[in-house]
């Protein structure tokens, strides 16, 4: 069971306040104590009722508040229960499990998740006849998935991508957008700036980008926020050259002219799907195409007449704002063909593509206290870092190293090193080591989108100042996830395994974090590499 003192990431739903944890508390009723428990939503304005009980039958009764838009910004929609008499529970509604036996155990799960958010009953079972609780608890997560449906066989799936990510979550998971991919959530957006099924904005299911006002010109990523053109924007570029086109950017879809621009790295490779779109034998786009056309390499380069060199970053790479760590001359692309890569082996000479985002929509939807406080904690008792934002809880020390929370606090012994299958395994193997789980038991493999997460800071090396007119990103605000760094990363940084691999290749897929760091590639699944585990902190 996850540990129920996770800072920053539970709260109480109700009186009007930005709050998502409701707890059952049970009671025992009347003359029918031997026989019949009330669990009721303490925290979430409903109480329980009385039910038919008989000396056969228990209850477990109450209701249940959706999590609903406030002046917080919370995002919309009902978390869906389903009890172990095969009944769904809508949260608004009342709860009533019937469960026939005396002494039997009535238990929850979630059939569904409310919309950008994952959430956790951490005590799913409860005894009827004795007292006890079930807690909710829900974390935002507006960081993409990876799309990765296939597990390594032999290790505890839900140790793995697969098996921890929001495309495992599948029909469980709460969408704005219900026939989008599970694991991601698109929604078309017309040049007039409507969003599609509105009045104005008509789109059939094989709707193709346009430029007229009632044609789809843009799309909505509902998980980040951010809006993509889906019109190719035509041409190739020099780094600089690139960035200079924002200067040519519209005021599309509605979005002024002012929000457009060049991505960052991580928003780029946030539009990365391992699964991504097969086009013909030979050639795979890792990017969800039906909602992002304009990343189907394969189409374009067609399309141009002519044959790109064979270095794969100028066939299917678009560049981003971002120079490599101490250079002008080198810059960082995402590379859309096969599974996709963040490499800085393009020179800013080279020409590629350009995919202008709008950031116009993050402060209206992400308005909630997980974008308004400080994203990151540090705990240097504990030896974690949680990222507020994400709900994701990291060990600062590398496997194989211990935390040492003497002052000042370090990172003591060697850092090990792992083929895939192994580092995976050893995941399982911490979870039921007192002296290597540091209080939990749900540490697992970071994917490949979560492990890249770390890089927001370490890419750009921030023990080392940054000097006036550095194009480089400022160095790392943050103290708390400075702190992985100095006890843990410098100097000795290196690269890491995720827990998304190639099923075709036998492949897996790294972040490195050595030298300009950020990189993330793919090795074969006998290299060893270092490993850091996380853990939902739900």
């Amino acid at each position: 069971m996850n540990s129920v003192s996770d800072p920053g990431v539970r709260k109480r739903l109700g009186s009007g306040v930005s709050r998502n944890r409701c707890t059952l508390g049970s009671r025992l009723a009347g003359a029918f104590a031997p026989v019949l428990a009330l669990l009721t939503l303490t925290a979430c304005g409903g109480g329980g009722g009385g039910g038919g009980a008989t000396s056969t039958t228990a209850y477990f009764e109450g209701a249940f508040t959706a999590l609903s838009s406030n002046g917080n910004g919370l995002e919309g929609g009902a978390i869906v229960l389903k009890g172990n008499d095969g009944k769904t529970y809508s949260a608004s509604g009342a709860i009533g499990i019937n469960v026939s036996a005396t002494g039997s155990t009535a238990s929850l799960t979630i059939e569904r998740h409310p919309i950008n958010q994952i959430c956790t009953l951490d005590a799913p079972a409860t005894s009827l006849g004795s007292r006890g609780s079930v807690a909710i608890s829900c974390v935002f997560t507006p960081l993409n998935d990876t799309g990765l449906k296939d597990c390594m066989a032999g290790v505890d799936c839900r140790l793995q991508d697969a098996g921890a990510g929001r495309t495992a979550l599948g029909t469980k998971l709460g969408l704005v957008n219900a026939s989008a991919t599970a694991g991601f959530d698109y929604t078309r957006i017309c040049n007039n700036g409507k969003v599609e099924g509105s009045a104005g904005c008509s789109l059939g299911p094989t709707a193709q980008p346009g430029e007229g006002d009632g044609e789809w010109g843009c799309t909505r990523d509902n998980v980040t926020g951010l809006v993509w053109l889906a019109r190719d924007f035509d041409g190739r570029y020099t780094q600089s050259a690139a960035i200079d086109q924002q200067n040519n950017f519209q005021a599309w879809c509605g979005r002024p002219k002012s929000s457009w621009r060049i991505p960052s790295v991580d928003q780029l490779q946030s539009l990365i799907s391992s699964a991504g779109t097969v086009i013909n034998a030979t050639e795979t786009v890792a990017a969800e195409t039906a909602w992002l056309p304009m990343l189907d390499i394969v189409r374009r380069n067609a399309a141009d007449g002519t044959t790109p060199a064979a270095f794969d970053i100028i066939r299917g790479g678009f560049w981003t704002s971002n120079y490599a760590a101490d250079t002008t001359t080198i810059g960082w692309a995402v590379l859309f063909r096969g599974s996709g890569r963040v490499q800085t082996g393009a020179s800013a000479t080279d020409s590629l593509r350009i995919a202008p985002v709008s950031t116009n929509d993050l402060s209206s939807r992400f308005a909630d206290p997980y974008h308004t406080t400080a994203r990151w904690s540090v705990d240097l008792t504990k030896g974690t870092l949680l990222d507020r934002r994400s709900g994701l809880m990291w060990m600062i020390c590398s496997a194989g190293k211990t935390f040492n929370k003497s002052a000042p606090a370090r990172c003591d012994g060697a850092a090990s090193s792992y083929a895939f299958g192994n580092a995976l395994l050893d995941s399982d193997a911490v979870n039921g080591n007192s002296s290597r789980n540091l209080g939990y038991t749900d540490w697992r493999l970071p994917n490949r989108a979560e492990l890249a997460s770390l890089v927001d800071c370490v890419r750009w090396r921030p023990w080392v100042d940054t000097e006036a007119g550095d194009p480089r990103s400022p160095a790392c605000p943050s103290a708390d996830l400075k702190q992985l760094v100095n006890l843990d990363l410098n100097p000795a940084a290196t690269s890491y395994w995720s827990s998304s691999w190639i099923k075709a290749t036998g492949e897996a897929l790294y972040v490195n974090f050595a030298g300009e760091g950020g990189e993330v590639g793919q090795l074969p699944v006998d290299t060893e590499l270092r490993v850091r585990f996380v853990r939902s902190a739900r």
